[in-house]
């Protein structure tokens, strides 16, 4: 169970979502104790997200503390879990109604996490529908949760499988080995599992049929999707680790030259990844003429026409010299290319006195520029969630926080879109505001540099796929290191820098075209509401039905 989440095995995940669970739930029963049965599924389920949120191990950038949040949230987990498997009666099989309330009940849990401190969004158990692309389409339907609830709903049912009454088939038939006594019930009990367990497939099937190929006429994209593929230390000056530090100008260097070799002439759209330099986007780092010599070196005389205004944000005067801003850079490409350029910085509110993490929006014909904030902060790293955590985030250099954004943004040009930055990606009602407020286009911006050579990477991928698809629209993903992906409506992935893991630490660069075909689905219809009401109705109707039963047994006693 511990590998069955596509981040890990394709292959095992289908089993873990089928009966995974179920085999769990038929060997504890050896406990009698309700107690004992508790701590052995805390324990169990402890392991597997021990296994799933191994990542968090890697704590070279992150410090030591990081092992205590990985132990507490494997624990947290298993603590879930547990209280799950007090549902499970002690003997004999579950009702359909009691199988509905455990599906029911483990949804509002999932559901839950997304609202504690930044929220945990991680290691949803229906991950392991989406290792397969027809399963994966189940998420059009009732999002990331609602294949949580298929999961346990499929394993509930496998669970009754190990529950069969002893009622005998024809004796003329009971003679021959090939036919063993089998009670009706069995048989039934063994064709809801199949039924249910074959059912994502089934309309993952009719799902593709349907949209697949549609809209063959909507308007196609060229878009460039860069990965500057940087560790944290060559990125920005951390503190004992500044010999590694790579001078803004240069990484602006590395990707005009990703830029100039991909042959990105006739690109509509230019994708740089969250935080994609250090420092703000308007802070005077560059002295002019270092800058256009870097650009005529890289890009050519051609690019010097494509120079902004020499003003604020773009360039700053400075007694007698002109310094220029990462804006300058930003604005300068769109120029050069006549292409729209989303990147992440650092942003400052100089009237308000607040710091952001956000995502910029550059055109090639307009002066405008559009600004989007992230709104899912990271407790001590990009805010302070406790006065006490200050010593300890100023142990790791940080003295500075961020203001949270308020709302979802739509930037216009060519094809509306949104931006998700980073961790925002894989909480699905946000993304979906974006969707519902207009855009055709889903954009990731992410940087997961800070947990090297882990699986990260990949296990956040898995879930922004889940968004293209949930809101049937297509996906494009920048990270500074990975994984930098265009993904259509349906959670095919058209390209690829990195394939997970190591292969993810490339410096490379994506050009390739995506249609901007997109469609409706019932959960950008009805959002996480689709399953949460239902699973409501579910666990009141199951309480409900145990109450009027312990009254009949009280009044028939009498």
């Amino acid at each position: 169970m511990g590998f069955g989440q596509p981040g890990w095995s394709s292959f095992l995940a289908p089993f873990a979502a089928a009966c995974g669970y179920a085999l769990f739930w038929k060997s504890f029963l050896i406990f009698s104790s309700v107690k004992k049965r508790f701590w052995a599924a805390t324990l169990w389920f402890a392991l597997v997200q021990a296994i799933q949120l191994s990542w968090m191990t890697s704590h070279e950038y992150q410090g030591l503390y990081i092992l205590f949040v990985y132990a507490l949230l494997t624990v947290g987990l298993g603590v879930q879990f547990g209280m799950l498997s007090l549902v499970l009666p002690g003997e004999g099989p579950l009702s359909i109604l009691r199988v509905l309330a455990l599906a029911s009940f483990w949804t509002l849990f999932e559901w839950l996490r997304f609202f504690i401190l930044c929220g945990f969004s991680f290691n949803p158990v229906g991950m392991a529908l989406s290792a397969s692309l027809l399963s994966l389409q189940f998420a059009a339907f009732w999002g990331v949760l609602g294949l949580s609830f298929w999961v346990i709903l499929t394993n509930g049912f496998a669970f009754n499988l190990f529950f069969r009454p002893s009622l005998s088939v024809p004796d003329q038939l009971s003679a021959f080995p090939l036919f063993p006594k089998v009670s009706s019930r069995a048989v039934k009990a063994l064709g809801i599992w199949v039924a249910v367990a074959a059912f994502p497939y089934l309309f993952g099937i009719a799902h593709l049929k349907v949209h697949d190929g549609r809209n063959k006429n909507a308007e196609k994209l060229t878009v460039a999707l860069v990965q500057p593929g940087l560790l944290p230390s060559q990125k920005i000056p951390l503190a004992g680790r500044l010999d590694a530090f790579i001078p803004p100008l240069e990484q602006w260097r590395r990707i005009f030259f990703l830029l100039s070799q991909a042959h990105a002439k006739r690109v509509d759209l230019i994708v740089l990844p969250e935080a994609a330099l250090p420092f703000f986007l308007d802070e005077p780092l560059f002295s002019l003429s270092s800058a256009t010599s870097m650009v005529l070196e890289e890009l050519g005389s051609e690019a010097l026409g494509a120079v902004p205004a020499l003003q604020p944000p773009f360039a700053i005067a400075q007694s007698e010299q002109i310094a220029v801003t990462h804006a300058f850079f930003a604005k300068l490409l769109a120029k050069h290319f006549k292409a729209e350029v989303v990147a992440g910085f650092d942003g400052y509110d100089r009237a308000l006195q607040k710091s952001y993490n956000a995502a910029y929006h550059f055109l090639p014909y307009s002066s405008r520029i559009s600004r989007y904030d992230k709104r899912i902060l990271m407790p001590v790293a990009e805010y302070l969630p406790f006065e006490w955590a200050r010593r300890l985030a100023q142990r790791y250099g940080i003295c500075d926080f961020f203001e949270p954004g308020n709302e979802a943004k739509v930037f216009e040009g060519r094809i509306p879109f949104s931006v998700s930055i980073c961790y925002e990606e894989t909480f699905p009602h946000l993304v979906r505001e974006g969707r519902k407020g207009g855009a055709a286009l889903l954009v990731t911006l992410t940087n997961d540099n800070w947990y090297p050579q882990s699986r990260l990477p990949r296990q956040h991928f898995d879930l922004g796929r889940l968004r293209a698809v949930e809101n049937g629209a297509p996906l494009l993903r920048s990270g500074n290191s990975g994984i930098t992906a265009a993904v259509d409506s349906l959670g095919r992935v058209l390209a690829k820098v990195g394939r997970g893991g190591r292969s993810d630490w490339v410096s490379g660069i994506i050009v390739t075209e995506i249609s901007s075909s997109h469609h409706n689905t019932p959960y950008l219809l009805w959002g996480n509401w689709g399953i949460l009401i239902p699973s409501v109705c579910f666990l009141c109707a199951a309480l409900l039905r145990r109450r009027l039963t312990g009254v009949y047994k009280w009044f028939v006693g009498r």
